[in-house]
């Protein structure tokens, strides 16, 4: 290893490193931003799905219901 790579690898951050980092944070801000939308998005989804489950059940039990007031 030469000189200057000794020097690189220990100076203090430069305003190049700190504006990669700032990018970097930018970035990652952005990719949690999309992964937030994505579980919004998802978690909407399953809500109807839910709400499409319980209407289903409740009109299997009025048939169930309906058909043991038949049968009485």
């Amino acid at each position: 290893m030469t000189l200057p790579e000794q020097t690189q690898h220990h100076a203090p951050p430069t305003e190049l490193a700190r504006e990669m980092s700032t990018n970097t944070m930018i970035k990652t801000e952005q990719q949690l931003r999309e992964e937030i939308a994505a579980l919004k998005r998802e978690e909407e989804n399953l809500k109807k799905i839910d709400e499409e489950i319980k209407q289903n059940l409740e009109i299997v039990h009025e048939k169930r219901v309906a058909a043991e007031d038949h049968d009485a």
